[in-house]
């Protein structure tokens, strides 16, 4: 005879209301962060151009990533407690690394924001090549230096819990590399993969150096071009409406089940 397994539907609300309080502080801890990219581009347009694409970024990663897996959790896989707490792992691991990006490359655009390039090397950045970066942006070759940030950003800084994700189910690496968008598609920008994952990049948690790292050659190659093509105005005008789709985004909401 079987054995029945007894399911306790008040344990189980308890954790869910728990985990949806935990998913709307790390929205707003995501929030908090792109609109202050934003803020910071629009401060210095013509010299801030990482922050600018970050906050185009966090549109994405907020409206397209993080409240799209709450919306599945609260439309019933939450009824599965294996994937549900899958979920609520990933989620944790956004907010994570975009907290881990703030304190880095971020911190060090709100400091060249607020003091220029001498509050950089007052930092002290143990890179060279990081402090070159800003360096170049000071003098003018904005382009450069905002490439080298968002190669830092997605080899230096990010690496990590892009093993992190592997490593919380080796199905995610497909899945994500599927679905990846860069948002610049109507301007002409491919995606990331075509539908069987392969081409033209295969891996989104390759977390080789830069050389080899399928996600920073597809920044570098397909969505940076876009970026440091736009004139100032146009810009400007995209960041705006970014910033727009990140406040006026709408939670996903619970029902208490």
């Amino acid at each position: 005879m079987p054995q029945q397994v007894w399911v306790d539907l008040d344990d189980i609300k308890r954790r869910h209301a728990a985990a949806y309080k935990e998913y709307l502080e790390g929205r707003e801890v995501l929030k908090e962060i792109y609109q202050e990219y934003g803020r910071i581009y629009l401060q210095n347009p013509e010299k801030q151009l990482w922050a600018g694409l970050a906050t185009h970024a966090g549109s994405l990663v907020v409206v397209a990533m993080y409240d799209e897996i709450e919306r599945n959790q609260q439309a019933g896989l939450s009824w599965r407690i294996d994937m549900s707490d899958l979920c609520d792992e990933f989620q944790r691991l956004i907010v994570k690394m975009a907290k881990a990006i703030r304190d880095d490359v971020g911190t060090q655009a709100a400091v060249f924001g607020s003091e220029g390039i001498d509050g950089i090397r007052r930092m002290g950045l143990e890179d060279p090549e990081n402090l070159k970066a800003w360096e170049s942006i000071a003098r003018g070759d904005v382009v450069a230096g905002a490439e080298y940030l968002a190669q830092r950003e997605q080899t230096v800084v990010l690496n990590k819990y892009y093993k992190d994700i592997l490593n919380l189910c080796v199905a995610l690496a497909p899945a994500m590399s599927i679905r990846a968008i860069s948002g610049f598609e109507e301007l002409g920008c491919p995606r990331f993969t075509c539908a069987m994952g392969v081409w033209p990049y295969a891996s989104f948690t390759d977390t080789d150096g830069p050389g080899a790292n399928d996600r920073w050659t597809y920044i570098r190659d397909s969505i940076l071009p876009i970026w440091t093509g736009m004139d100032v105005d146009q810009r400007t005008e995209w960041v705006k409406k970014r910033l727009d789709i990140i406040r006026n985004s709408q939670e996903a909401k619970y029902d208490g089940f």
